[in-house]
């Protein structure tokens, strides 16, 4: 799944699963071939209770701020608070 600034927050945030996110620099020559291995990894646990999205670094979401170095893997885990409302941690 493909993730932009304007969408992570619905994706990623809203989501009742955790999510596990390739944040990666589109341009950088290496960060390509970790983005097509990505796309592969993505497709075999496509069915999985986790999602897995990449999101270029240099969007820029209103809730998440791109790593200082990239490329980075990023895991948000779903909590509950104590109304019940889902967090990400």
């Amino acid at each position: 799944m493909r993730v932009v600034g304007e969408s992570f927050e619905k994706l990623i945030f809203d989501s009742p699963k955790d999510s596990l996110v390739l944040v990666h620099h589109p341009i950088s020559h290496k960060n390509r071939g970790l983005k097509d291995k990505w796309e592969k990894f993505a497709e075999v646990n496509e069915n999985k209770n986790i999602l897995i999205g990449r999101y270029s670094g240099i969007n820029e979401s209103d809730v998440f701020k791109t790593p200082k170095k990239l490329p980075a893997i990023v895991y948000f885990k779903t909590v509950k608070d104590e109304n019940g409302q889902m967090v990400k941690e």
